[in-house]
């Protein structure tokens, strides 16, 4: 990075203003990338659903330290209501003998309740089973999606990361010294 300011000519003030803004910049570069990479690995049936695993923390730089950024990825299981695929109840209505979910992801396992039913509770049909022998509490169905997604982050996305940076810090330091005069 030194190397590009000093080939530019560019004052320690500008690289520092530069460095920050390319971190912020890769920042929503990245959050963008790990979303489009992750729609169709995940098939939530909501997009908020995903962004909202996904959380970036910019450390802003002190005097001569530089700054940095920090990402968060929401790997715990998801509801199966959350996730696009089809709920298919096994056995009869009379003789339950559990209920299987089979995900529109291949990235996806399917999951096989034994004791769960089908039930339209709080929007969209899901997978319940019971918690004890009562009637109520129910528990929702949950499906893993750790394995996933660490595989398409760290696969796509961890990569490209440098070369993003330094692509945004090269095109701001490059428009800074080009707007001094």
């Amino acid at each position: 990075m030194l190397a590009i300011g000093q080939s530019l000519a560019a004052t320690q003030e500008e690289q520092r203003q530069a460095y920050y803004r390319a971190m912020v910049r890769t920042r929503g570069t990245v959050n963008k990338l790990v979303t489009q990479y992750l729609k169709p690995v995940l098939s939530p049936r909501k997009l908020s659903l995903l962004r909202k695993r996904i959380k970036s923390y910019l450390k802003r730089p002190k005097g001569y330290e530089l700054g940095e950024i920090k990402f968060w990825f929401g790997l715990n299981d998801m509801p199966i209501s959350k996730v696009k695929g089809r709920v298919k109840r096994q056995g009869s209505r009379k003789r339950p003998q559990g209920a299987i979910f089979t995900p529109s992801s291949r990235h996806l396992s399917t999951v096989n309740e034994p004791t769960g039913f089908i039930a339209s509770i709080g929007g969209g049909r899901s997978i319940f089973r019971r918690k004890g022998t009562a009637r109520f509490p129910l528990i929702e169905s949950t499906i893993e999606i750790s394995e996933a997604m660490n595989e398409a982050i760290e696969d796509q996305i961890f990569d490209q990361i440098p070369a993003i940076f330094m692509h945004h810090y090269e095109v701001d330091l490059k428009g800074r010294i080009a707007s001094r005069g």
